[in-house]
């Protein structure tokens, strides 16, 4: 993923635990050695740029199976490059699939807001429960996807700006889960959840 610093940045997998990593060009376009730049709290899956602040956002399976988005911000990767042995300072979370998974089973969204009656939220949320997340990306008006390739799934977030506070959920979002243009599972309109 090619940073707004003209690095080019990647995932790497160091015994389970992933790391960022930033590689650079010398003036004949020769890689020089890459730098490790900071380590990422589980192992790396997706790498992506957002395209309105230029911050990485990667996607990361933590050690206990949960999916979380974390942002990669500027701040953070200098912090990191200057203090790689201070483990205390990790990347900011923006997103766990299993705390939003908990926060509807446990009625913390009104279903006046799910576009299915209340008594589908179990067959619903099992089409969710997927081992198999392996993306994420923005779209040019800074929209986040997270999803599985070999699901057909694809869930979409906006994140508010410019307050700094990032809002994750469905809000005007989709979740689909089918083959080709015929999504099997399609929801829209989902409340916003903060985290």
């Amino acid at each position: 993923m090619e940073g707004t610093d003209g690095f080019l940045y990647f995932l790497l997998d160091e015994e389970g635990r992933g790391s960022l990593w930033k590689l650079a060009f010398d003036e004949a376009l020769t890689p020089v050695d890459p730098v490790r730049v900071g380590a990422l709290p589980g192992l790396g899956v997706s790498l992506a740029r957002d395209p309105i602040d230029g911050n990485l956002f990667a996607l990361v399976r933590t050690q206990t199976g949960d999916f979380v988005v974390v942002e990669l911000s500027r701040a953070w990767m200098v912090t990191s490059e200057n203090a790689p042995s201070d483990p205390t300072e990790g990347p900011r979370l923006v997103f766990s699939l299993e705390r939003w998974q908990r926060a509807l089973e446990e009625g913390a969204v009104e279903t006046t807001t799910l576009p299915f009656h209340p008594s589908e939220l179990p067959v619903r949320m099992s089409v969710l429960r997927t081992e198999e997340l392996d993306f994420v990306s923005f779209d040019a008006l800074g929209a986040l996807y997270m999803g599985a390739k070999r699901a057909n799934l694809v869930l979409k977030f906006d994140l508010p700006r410019p307050s700094g506070r990032y809002t994750v959920g469905l809000a005007a979002g989709v979740v689909e889960r089918g083959v080709g243009l015929t999504p099997e599972l399609r929801m829209h309109a989902w409340k916003k959840v903060a985290y």
